[in-house]
């Protein structure tokens, strides 16, 4: 898959295009990100392209990250900083609010 970097831009020519290719580009970087998290070991489960912006006539999506456990957040932190989180930073493992094990 190309990455976001390497797709031509969205061109605002034509709407019904434009807002095609924008839901389009959005669902792509949806994918990406998720693949790129899971290759850090992290899930977030409400990942997804918010249904709102997209109930438009000109869809503009936004990209929902959704909640996550205190865990999670810091080894997300921990992924973007480009280590693995110290055990001071991470808290123990506990069920997230989904009720299954933190990710």
């Amino acid at each position: 898959m190309e990455s976001r970097r390497e797709r031509e831009p969205v061109k605002a020519e034509d709407g019904t295009r434009h807002s095609a290719r924008c839901v389009e580009e959005a669902e792509e970087t949806v994918t990406e990100l998720r693949m790129a998290l899971a290759r850090a070991g992290i899930a977030l489960p409400s990942l997804r392209i918010d249904p709102v912006t997209v109930a438009r006539d000109a869809p503009c999506p936004l990209i929902e990250l959704g909640r996550c456990s205190v865990d999670t957040a810091a080894r997300l932190a921990a992924a973007l900083r480009g280590r693995a989180p110290s055990a001071a930073e991470t808290p123990d493992a506990a069920p997230d609010a989904n009720g299954g094990a933190a990710r």
